[in-house]
């Protein structure tokens, strides 16, 4: 009796499996997802730019490391003498104690330089204030997601700021604006869409110390570039 209560129980259970994959299969999508794309990997080779004006420090991934504590430290409104606080970022942990303090007073410095950039009681003038901002959208095919650094107002101003750690040489900067503008212009519609107003657009080289504001046709030309799927792709170039 167990025995055929057991097999009655199994036909319905396969029975049940079938009705449900009918089902999700009638409501399969007709045409492919579109890709996941994060600006930050639409700027085709950074190698072609001119080569900074500082010269990093021979330890592995260094600019990288850099990049992920100046942005924590800022995002967390770190002032300079409060960045003993990184030293036990997990991005610390596969490095020597010898290289850890280069990279700890690394990242110190462009503090300082921040600091100077925007002093603590300007920011305090800021009526609104956000840092490392999520946003996600679907555009050219594509589902586009990543963080914004800043965008903050001061007044009726919106503005939205992208921090650099590279040094480009003062010739080079027009090169270096055309290289950021497809990621920025990335970022200024996800605030378009997401607040329904156009903030300015600041790039911000810590090294230099030096704000840069983003000129309206530039961002607007490699706008249209990306939604006529012209900007390049990493993720084309180098598929996982």
């Amino acid at each position: 009796t167990r025995g055929v209560e057991k097999s009655r129980v199994q036909e319905v259970g396969l029975a049940s499996r079938a009705e449900i994959s009918e089902g999700l299969a009638s409501l399969r999508l007709e045409r492919p997802l579109p890709l996941l794309a994060s600006p930050s990997r639409q700027l085709g080779d950074s190698r072609t730019l001119a080569r900074s004006t500082y010269a990093l420090p021979q330890i592995p991934d260094i600019a990288r490391v850099l990049g992920v504590l100046t942005h924590a430290a800022i995002a967390g409104n770190l002032e300079p003498h409060d960045s003993e606080r990184l030293r036990y970022q997990l991005i610390l942990g596969p490095y020597p104690p010898d290289e850890r303090e280069v990279l700890l007073f690394e990242t110190r410095v462009l503090l300082e330089h921040y600091a100077r950039i925007h002093p603590l009681e300007g920011r305090l003038k800021r009526s609104k204030d956000f840092a490392e901002l999520p946003f996600c959208f679907e555009a050219a095919g594509r589902v586009w997601n990543g963080i914004l650094d800043r965008l903050y107002q001061t007044g009726e101003t919106w503005t939205l700021e992208d921090f650099k750690t590279d040094a480009p040489p003062p010739e080079a900067l027009p090169e270096y604006l055309e290289h950021y503008a497809p990621q920025l212009a990335l970022y200024r519609e996800a605030v378009r869409r997401a607040w329904g107003f156009t903030p300015g657009v600041r790039l911000c080289f810590l090294r230099l110390e030096q704000t840069v504001e983003m000129p309206d046709s530039l961002l607007e030309r490699a706008w249209q570039k990306i939604l006529a799927g012209e900007v390049s792709s990493v993720l084309e170039e180098g598929e996982e």
